[in-house]
């Protein structure tokens, strides 16, 4: 009897919940039939996009290394001691600033030696070049042979009057040949007077062309000791930026060794190391895109060079790209980004790879005129270029298609733009996103 009543009471308390619950109930079933019937007429839910024509280009990509047009690297022409440094690594300079300065402590006395041997022989010059000068008008020797020349001229004459004399046999012929000899004897001493003089011309005249090339050769000396301690002086051959400085002050530097290392400023190119299945590929005079890291700005170059051998070994050869100006501040030696176009097509059909779906042996697209419905269009497929496809027949700038859930669509399918247009045609919201 009590199980009786248990039973009696819960069926009562189901009615009861029952009358109150079931309408609201009622409420949510119908809402859901709703909500379900909405979807079914609003289609299969896709995403349009617009076609337009776009560039197809045939690409590479590389990561290379920002390098200085020309780099110098300075060393001495002397061995010297470095006495001061004037940049620090980094600095950019202009033509002629001085970077290095070396020892000049020794090569000033040198010069200074050099000068005081000079003077010394311009002052024997000067006093060598009036002598020859004055020498034939003021020399006491000349005085003395012309003496000599006038009296062996009388003694001339006397020969001629005692050869009269010994003919009227008024003298003997010994005083005759005593006259003789006495003009043969003065003869003698003008002729050797004469050499003798002309032999301390030629003497003094040697001596000051000795002289001369003496102080010719000091000259030649002086000149290249001051250009020697020009050398001193390490200046900028151009302008451009201190890559590094080897030395500092206190070191000793000498010819062939490193001092600084200097970038041309303005003029950059960028070097790539590329295998040889790309190499063949690239040409002088190809266009190239550059990026750097951190900044996303797009700088252009040229390819300018291209190696005509490749390493045995790795296989590698190596490519350049002439920058002519820089829009960023870019330190040498960064990397960049490199994008060489080989060839580019305009005007072409590109759609993105999900926009394509394939059919046994068919590729089809899903275009739509209308925004509500698709139709199914075959297409040709030509080059594929990273998540895009060329589309050779089928379909024309300004279509629309449907690019998202194909393996859902079939030909008429009523569709859903989830993307929030459905306009087709001028003033149609779709874009197509053109994929490099």
């Amino acid at each position: 009897m009590k199980h009786i009543k248990k039973v009696a009471l819960v069926v009562g308390l189901v009615a009861i919940l029952a009358v109150i619950a079931g309408p609201k109930l009622m409420k949510v079933v119908l809402a859901e039939d709703t909500t379900n019937e909405k979807e079914a007429n609003r289609g299969i839910v896709t995403e349009l996009m617009m076609v337009q024509a776009s560039t197809l280009s045939k690409d590479l990509f590389f990561l290379g290394t920002l390098e200085s047009e020309a780099t110098s690297t300075l060393s001495p022409k002397i061995t010297a001691a470095v006495l001061s440094t004037h940049v620090t690594e980094g600095q950019r300079v202009k033509q002629g600033n001085l970077l290095v300065t070396l020892d000049q402590e020794s090569l000033a006395a040198k010069k200074s030696i050099m000068l005081a041997q000079r003077q010394t022989l311009s002052y024997q010059i000067s006093y060598l070049s009036s002598e020859v000068g004055s020498f034939y008008s003021d020399s006491p020797m000349i005085y003395k042979l012309s003496s000599l020349k006038d009296s062996l001229e009388f003694q001339k004459q006397e020969y001629e009057s005692a050869q009269l004399l010994y003919e009227a046999g008024a003298i003997s012929e010994l005083a005759l040949d005593q006259a003789a000899l006495q003009i043969n004897t003065m003869t003698y001493q003008a002729q050797e007077l004469e050499a003798t003089l002309n032999s301390t011309y030629d003497q003094l005249k040697n001596e000051q062309q000795t002289a001369l090339s003496k102080r010719n050769e000091i000259d030649a000396a002086i000149r290249e000791l001051e250009l020697t301690l020009s050398e001193a002086e390490i200046r900028a051959p151009y302008d451009g930026i201190v890559r590094q400085l080897h030395v500092a002050a206190g070191d000793l530097a000498a010819p062939g060794k490193p001092v600084v290392t200097l970038d041309k400023d303005g003029v950059s190119k960028v070097v790539l190391q590329v295998g040889e299945t790309d190499l063949i590929q690239l040409k002088s005079g190809m266009n190239a895109e550059l990026t750097f890291s951190g900044n996303e700005a797009i700088q252009y170059g040229i390819v300018n060079s291209v190696s005509p051998s490749i390493h045995p070994v790795t296989r590698i050869g190596q490519v350049e790209i002439s920058v002519d100006e820089l829009t960023l501040e870019a330190p040498v030696g960064a990397s960049v980004q490199v994008r060489v176009v080989l060839e580019e097509e305009e005007n072409q059909v590109m759609i993105p790879l999900e926009a394509v779906k394939s059919l046994n042996t068919q590729d089809v697209v899903y275009v739509s005129e209308d925004g509500l419905r698709v139709v199914e269009r075959e297409v040709t497929i030509g080059k594929k270029q990273n998540e895009s496809y060329q589309i050779l027949e089928g379909l024309e700038p300004g279509d629309v298609i449907a690019v998202d859930n194909l393996d859902a669509l079939y030909d008429g399918a009523a569709i859903y733009n989830f993307s929030g247009s459905t306009e087709v045609g001028a003033d149609a919201e779709l874009d197509l996103e053109v994929r490099p």
